[in-house]
């Protein structure tokens, strides 16, 4: 135990201020691939940072780094750096004060939360 810190369960939505689904889910098929890579194109791939290939601008701006991606039915967690797309999907967790190191720690908890779930 660190000194003035108390652990106990609470939801997710108590962590992060914010809980979204992707704004820029983009079928892996309809992605423009010519040109100047300006983002990653993070995906449910469990290899790699859930980033499958990097990606010129698309339709819509990039996603802003700094935050947590959860993959829906592949339950992968990630945190992002860099701007970046993503696949069908995906969720984007935030806090305005979650730095990399903070996000990598909360990384850790919620890959073993999501690993007690599975399809069979």
């Amino acid at each position: 135990m660190v000194d003035g810190l108390v652990w106990e369960p609470m939801m997710v939505s108590e962590v992060f201020s914010e809980v979204m689904l992707s704004p820029t889910q983009y079928n892996h098929h309809d992605l423009k691939i010519e040109g100047e890579p300006v983002a990653v194109y993070v995906t449910r791939s469990q290899e790699n940072n859930g980033i499958t290939q990097h990606v010129p601008h698309q339709n819509k701006a990039p996603i802003a780094g700094g935050c947590i991606t959860v993959g829906g039915a592949t339950a992968t967690v990630f945190y992002q750096l860099g701007r970046f797309y993503t696949g069908q999907d995906v969720l984007i967790l935030r806090h305005p004060k979650m730095g990399e190191a903070s996000a990598l720690m909360l990384v850790a908890l919620l890959r073993v939360q999501v690993g007690k779930f599975s399809w069979g």
